[in-house]
């Protein structure tokens, strides 16, 4: 009879604890989902640029034909009345901030386009904005290519962020991963983690493309 009594002390006991914790954890604010942006709207455009080449007499400056793709989406993140003065009731939203994501794929020709031997240099940069003061801004980018049925990541990336000193920066400024040689007929994508920081909550968007593009 006492060991009876003795496991039912124990079980209750741990029913209660149990409860206690659940209760305790459940009542931690929990980060919202950052709200998904738009499709992508993509661009493609051509200018000519100088690039510096190694030629038969050494590196030189060469006019090359730089084919470009531009992705963009915009996201609307709720903006929580949560500032001296702000007369709102608790948890209540007062407008929303617009953030960019902002990314493009790039590639020209080593040399004649219509040589199927011919290299071609491809990589990616992304940036991202908002349209008013946050708390930072931060994207990284990096440039992808497919070898067999695997999507393999080219490195390095880069990571831009807004400047600390500045209180009111609201771009990351422009990342620009590094740029590799490939054959012709290599498909390619672009990647980027877009972050911005908002009254203290952080939002990430992790996206690709412009891509999958077969380049040239």
């Amino acid at each position: 009879m006492r060991k009876v009594k003795l496991v039912s002390v124990f079980v209750l006991l741990a029913l209660l604890l149990g409860g206690g914790v659940g209760a305790a954890m459940a009542q931690e604010p929990q980060p919202p989902d950052a709200p998904r942006p738009t499709r992508p709207t993509v661009t493609r455009s051509y200018k000519l640029e100088w690039v510096t080449m190694e030629t038969e007499d050494g590196e030189k400056q060469v006019p090359v034909t730089v084919n470009r793709l531009e992705a963009v989406q915009t996201v609307n993140v709720p903006k929580p009345a949560c500032h001296k003065g702000d007369t709102a009731a608790p948890n209540a939203m007062v407008g929303s901030v617009t953030v960019t994501l902002w990314r493009a794929m790039s590639w020209y020709a080593n040399g004649n386009p219509n040589d199927p031997d011919t290299l071609w240099t491809v990589w990616t940069e992304a940036r991202t904005s908002t349209d008013q003061c946050v708390d930072q801004v931060n994207v990284f980018a990096e440039h992808q290519y497919k070898s067999g049925s695997v999507w393999v990541d080219f490195w390095p990336g880069d990571e831009k962020h807004s400047s600390d000193s500045d209180p009111c920066e609201d771009d990351s400024g422009k990342a620009v991963s590094g740029k590799g040689f490939y054959i012709a007929g290599t498909t390619h994508r672009s990647h980027g983690i877009h972050v911005v920081y908002i009254d203290g909550q952080r939002y990430e968007w992790d996206e690709t493309g412009p891509g999958p593009r077969t380049v040239p």
